[in-house]
């Protein structure tokens, strides 16, 4: 007698996972930040007990991942503004998808000014660069300035910049040159008689030489007051004959580089004189008669 015998069976089921992945990279590659997403495929089957081998089914039904819209970030643009939807199948392996973030162009200005000016601008210039980047300043000083110690040597375009957040400042101050000038300073001696009638003269002179500071810009000059002094030589009054002098001598006198010419007046006073009146006859030949007096 043969006894028939069929194989037990059971319903089983076995689960799979699929992720995406989403890398957000900057140009260089470097990783930003990730973003996961996971889906849960169920798939039914059929187990034989005796052989222990399992018939799966494959009618699993699809799913979709959600689209994933791309974070902003300051500064830059992203490749792709939204990872799409995307169906996949219980047999899908793990994936990545990759966002790179590209640096925005970026502008800004280069101010100059002026320290001994309280600040006050005297011209700007331009920079350009990428956002992240950091580029060179190289400073276009004006003429008659010179750059102050510790201006920056280079900007780092940052993600929040703007054209006028962008500012690099360089400080300036104003170009000086030594400069000098003279002044000459004239006695004259006036030599007179008592009319007032001019009847010589005799000039001296003095050179002073004034240092000072020039400011290239404003073209001010600031003048030196520690200017040494000097002396005129006297003068001995030349004598003339009949005449005394009011001053025997023109005394030394000490001037500075602000003293304006000026005259000295020396006069001459005709000295008094006797005389006498001689009276002859002229019948005896020039005879003297008498004598009497003149004065003056």
């Amino acid at each position: 007698m043969t006894i028939h015998l069929k194989h037990k069976h059971e319903a089983v089921t076995r689960d799979n996972v699929i992720t995406r992945t989403i890398e957000y990279r900057d140009e260089k590659g470097n990783l930003l930040n990730t973003k996961s997403q996971s889906l849960t495929f169920t798939q039914p089957g059929d187990k034989d007990l005796v052989t222990n081998q399992v018939i799966w089914n494959t009618d699993v039904p699809s799913q979709s991942f959600d689209e994933v819209k791309t974070p902003e970030k300051a500064g830059y643009t992203p490749d792709k503004a939204v990872v799409p939807s995307e169906t996949v199948t219980f047999d899908t392996e793990d994936y990545t998808e990759t966002v790179v973030y590209k640096a925005n162009e970026q502008k800004g200005k280069v101010v100059y000014v002026d320290d001994d000016k309280d600040g006050q601008e005297v011209k700007q210039g331009s920079i350009s660069g990428k956002t992240g980047e950091t580029v060179k300043v190289t400073p276009e000083v004006p003429e008659n300035y010179e750059e102050v110690a510790g201006n920056p040597t280079d900007y780092t375009f940052p993600e929040n910049g703007t054209d006028e957040s962008n500012v690099v400042t360089i400080h300036l101050k104003h170009k000086h040159e030594a400069v000098t000038r003279d002044n000459t300073v004239t006695r004259t001696i006036e030599y007179r008689d008592e009319k007032g009638n001019l009847l010589n003269t005799k000039s001296q002179s003095l050179t002073f030489t004034q240092s000072g500071d020039k400011d290239l810009v404003t073209n001010q000059v600031t003048w030196s007051t520690d200017v040494p002094s000097q002396s005129f030589d006297e003068v001995k009054t030349p004598e003339k004959a009949g005449y005394t002098p009011d001053k025997a001598v023109v005394p030394s006198e000490t001037v500075t580089f602000d003293t304006k010419d000026y005259t000295e007046t020396v006069v001459y006073k005709a000295n008094e004189q006797t005389g006498r009146v001689v009276y002859v006859d002229d019948d005896k030949d020039g005879q003297e008669v008498k004598q009497g007096s003149i004065s003056g």
